[in-house]
């Protein structure tokens, strides 16, 4: 549950992070040229990151077919 776990930095790989923003009061980051995703080792999105000892911990988050091509 993301509510109750640490301070949580959601990155973008595609879209406008300073719209997103101004309309939600969070601050979205971008992954320029794929240099995070690639350092995580994040293979598919939506994912979610967190620490893991002694390795980061990726968790992809499945959609249905109808979410996927939204």
């Amino acid at each position: 549950d993301l509510a109750n776990s640490e301070p949580t930095k959601i990155i973008l790989i595609n879209g406008a992070p300073l719209d997103l923003t101004e309309a939600h009061g969070h601050l979205f980051y971008f992954d320029q040229g794929g240099t995070i995703t690639s350092r995580l080792h994040v293979s598919a999105v939506p994912s979610v990151v967190s620490r893991g000892y002694p390795n980061m911990i990726v968790e992809e988050i499945p959609l249905s077919t109808q979410e996927a091509m939204e």
